[in-house]
C-alpha cells in the first residue's frame, strides 16, 4: 500500500441457511495521502473560503469532533477591514457558535529532527481588525479567529533577530543619562554559540544616538531570549517624543526579514509647575497631559458640574465599566503644596434626582512620584468616610511629603457594585496661602477635613 490512492477492502460472510443474504457484504475504503516535501506552507493569499485544495496543494478541510469529515468547513476569507488592517489576506472562522469544529488540515509530510508545525493566528471583533474586546454592553461575544501561514517548516539553523525594548520602559522617568537595553531572540530551536557566530545588536534613537555591542561570547538557547545593553547612554531628560530602532546582525542569518524589531517610542512629559487648576468651564474635554483608562470619561456643562458648570463624570456600572485617570505631571512639589476636589457620587437611573448612591465602589486616591511606573495609596474614599449626600463634598490632601518630587495624582474606581454616576470638579494641585472653609454661594457644599 505504499502507492498513493484509494484501497477498497470488502468482507464476505457465509452461512449455511442465512435468511437475508443481502447483508453478507461490506466493504471499506482507506486512502493513502501523497506525501509532500517540506517546507509546506499555506499563506491563504488566493483563498476565497471555498477554494482551498485549489490554491494549497495538498491541504484540506472539513468538520469533526474527533477528526475531520466532508471536504467543507466554515473557514472563509477575512474581510476587507480585516485585510486592511493586517496588510495581508487570512482565513477566519467565527466563534459566535460554540459548536464549532471546523478543520484545517496540512499535506502528509515526512518531518526532519528540527522541523515544526509554524502558523500566525489572531483573535479580532467580528468583520474588522480591532482587537477582540467587551466593549460597552454586555452581550454576547462575536470574535473571528484567524489563521494565516499555516504549515510545517525547517527553520535555519541561525536566526537571530532584536524582538522589543527592554529599557527605557514604557512608563516611569528618563534621565539624562537613560540606559538603553534591547531583548533579542533566538529565533531558531538550535542554540547559537557566540563564539563561532558572533552576534552585533545595533540601536539608534532620536537626537542621533547610536551604538552597537558584538556578542561573541557564550551561548543562547534555542528559541530563547537575553537583554542587551548599550554602552553608552541617551539624553532623555528634555520633553519630547523618542522613537528607538533595534536589529540584529549575524552571518548566516537564515531569516534576514525578522532582524529588526518594530520601532518603540517613549515620550518624557516635562512637569507643570502648581498652581494647576481645572474646572472644565471653558473647554469639557480632558486637559492637555491628563491620561485616562480605556474605559473614558465624559465632560459637559449642567448637572455634572458644581453649580451647573462644567465638569468631568462616568457611568461605572460593571467591571468592563471601571475607570482613572491621571492628572497632568506637577512638579517639583513645594512643602506647603496640596491637592482636592469636588465629588459626588449619584444613582445613574433617574439622575440627578434619584438622589445620592449608598452602596457604591470605592475611590482610589493615588500618587506616582516615578512618572507613573508605580503609584501608592493616598487616600481611600468607602463606606467609612463618604458622606451619602446630593451635595458635592471636597477632599483636599497635604502634599508635604512629597516636596520636591514630581508627581502624577490618578483618580481610580474598580467597580465592584451598583449602576452610578461619579461626577468630578475643580481638580486643583496648589501652594496653600491659608486655609479657609469657604463656602461657595452657587452650590450645597459640604466640607471635609484635610488629609
Amino acid at each position: 500500500m505504499t502507492a498513493v490512492g484509494t484501497y477498497t477492502f470488502a468482507l464476505t460472510l457465509t452461512m449455511t441457511g442465512d435468511a437475508v443474504a443481502g447483508n453478507n457484504t461490506s466493504s471499506n475504503g482507506i486512502t493513502n495521502a501523497a506525501l509532500y516535501a517540506v517546507p509546506q506552507v499555506a499563506d491563504f493569499a488566493a483563498f476565497t473560503g471555498v477554494n482551498l485544495a485549489a490554491v494549497h496543494t495538498g491541504y484540506s478541510e472539513g468538520i469533526g469532533a474527533a477528526l475531520p469529515a466532508g471536504t467543507t468547513s466554515a473557514w472563509a476569507q477575512s474581510a476587507a477591514a480585516q485585510e486592511t488592517g493586517f496588510l495581508t489576506r487570512t482565513t477566519r472562522v467565527n466563534l459566535l457558535a460554540a459548536s464549532k469544529r471546523e478543520w484545517i488540515v496540512a499535506p502528509k509530510v515526512v518531518v526532519g529532527a528540527t522541523d515544526v508545525i509554524s502558523f500566525k493566528a489572531a483573535i479580532t471583533d467580528v468583520g474588522t481588525a480591532i482587537r477582540a474586546s467587551e466593549g460597552t454592553v454586555d452581550d454576547v461575544a462575536s470574535y473571528d479567529f484567524h489563521l494565516d501561514d499555516f504549515g510545517v517548516v525547517t527553520p535555519p539553523a541561525i536566526d537571530m533577530g532584536a524582538t522589543a525594548l527592554f529599557a527605557p520602559g514604557a512608563a516611569g522617568c528618563y534621565s539624562a543619562t537613560q540606559a538603553v537595553t534591547v531583548t533579542i531572540q533566538n529565533l531558531s530551536p538550535t542554540a547559537i554559540d557566540f563564539s563561532v557566530d558572533p552576534v552585533t545588536v545595533s540601536v539608534t534613537g532620536t537626537g542621533g544616538y547610536s551604538d552597537n555591542v558584538v556578542l561573541n561570547v557564550g551561548t543562547l538557547a534555542g528559541l530563547a531570549s537575553q537583554n542587551v545593553t548599550m554602552a553608552s547612554t541617551i539624553d532623555m531628560s528634555v520633553g519630547g517624543l523618542y522613537t528607538f530602532n533595534a536589529s540584529t546582525s549575524v552571518a548566516g542569518d537564515g531569516t534576514p526579514g525578522n532582524d529588526a524589531m518594530a520601532a518603540a517610542n517613549r515620550t518624557t512629559v516635562p512637569p507643570v509647575a502648581t498652581p494647576v487648576n481645572e474646572d472644565f468651564n471653558t473647554v469639557q474635554a480632558l486637559p492637555a497631559g491628563w491620561s485616562q483608562s480605556t474605559s473614558t470619561w465624559s465632560f459637559a456643562v449642567g448637572d455634572h458640574g458644581v453649580g451647573g458648570t462644567g465638569g468631568m463624570y462616568g457611568n461605572i456600572y460593571s467591571a468592563g465599566t471601571s475607570k482613572s485617570f491621571n492628572i497632568v505631571k506637577t512638579g517639583p512639589i513645594g512643602a506647603t503644596d496640596e491637592f482636592k476636589f469636588d465629588y459626588r457620587i449619584m444613582i445613574w437611573s433617574g439622575y440627578p434626582g434619584a438622589g445620592p448612591a449608598t452602596l457604591f465602589s470605592p475611590i482610589y486616591v493615588e500618587v506616582s512620584t516615578d512618572c507613573g511606573g508605580s503609584f501608592s495609596q493616598l487616600d481611600l474614599i468607602d463606606g467609612g468616610n463618604h458622606v451619602v449626600s446630593a451635595n458635592w463634598a471636597t477632599k483636599t490632601y497635604s502634599l508635604a511629603s512629597y516636596a520636591g518630587s514630581e508627581l502624577i495624582v490618578r483618580v481610580n474606581i474598580p467597580w465592584t457594585q451598583s449602576d452610578l454616576y461619579y461626577d468630578f470638579d475643580n481638580l486643583i494641585s496648589y501652594t496653600k496661602l491659608h486655609h479657609s472653609n469657604r463656602i461657595d454661594a452657587n452650590r450645597p457644599y459640604h466640607h471635609e477635613p484635610e488629609r
